[in-house]
């Protein structure tokens, strides 16, 4: 009588257009690194998004220097009782600092007041 060889089981061969299968991880998947926040500076709030844009038009022309390489952006905020607002707001910003920085310089030159937000 023959000795039987020792048996392994052979993975299996995937047939072309056959979907893979799925095999179980040997260790826990680590999370995704948290997405770095972007800030911006909010330089008002109006009830229609037309006066939103024409005082960034204004405020780009009074405060160049600062403001003479961004785009507005206009973001629509339902406000529930208080209706629907259009906040101006400039960046992204590299960091809360640089966003800091922007709302400081802008207050110094007179722009009155300025809000720093995570994006």
């Amino acid at each position: 009588m023959m000795a039987q060889p020792n048996m392994m089981p052979v993975p299996s061969i995937q047939q072309p257009g056959a979907a893979p299968q799925q095999m179980a991880a040997a260790t826990p998947a680590a999370a995704p690194p948290a997405a770095a926040s972007s800030y911006v500076v909010q330089l008002g709030s109006t009830k229609s998004q037309t006066d939103a844009l024409a005082n960034f038009a204004d405020a780009q022309q009074k405060y160049p220097s600062l403001l003479g390489s961004y785009q507005p952006l206009v973001r629509k905020t339902d406000l529930g009782p208080k209706g629907t607002w259009y906040r101006l707001q400039v960046g992204p910003l590299a960091d809360k600092d640089a966003a800091y920085r922007l709302c400081g310089q802008l207050k110094a030159k007179g722009h009155g007041d300025c809000l720093v937000m995570a994006q």
